[in-house]
């Protein structure tokens, strides 16, 4: 869970400067239920029923990003990170 105070920080070993100046960072992100099973692009998630999660991305730097809600915490989700070099 990613609450708006504090975010949450993954740690990232193959992200470089190189990336972050010239490549491609995609984030997709969806819920942990099992019966919900599409990945939508960052920065938001839809429920069935129309709620919606916004996450922000606080910081980007070599080895690790930081994601933060925009309003309340967010339930458990997953989150795919994909980096690329243009």
């Amino acid at each position: 869970m990613i609450d708006s105070a504090n975010g949450y920080s993954f740690d990232l070993p193959d992200l470089t400067e190189g990336i972050i100046d010239s490549g491609t960072v995609t984030i997709s992100i969806r819920s942990s239920l099992p019966y919900l099973t599409a990945w939508y692009p960052f920065p938001s998630y839809v429920f069935p029923d129309g709620s919606t999660v916004t996450l922000r991305r606080v910081s980007e730097q070599p080895g690790k990003i930081v994601l933060a809600s925009v309003g309340a915490t967010t339930p458990p989700m997953n989150y795919f990170i994909s980096l690329s070099v243009k």
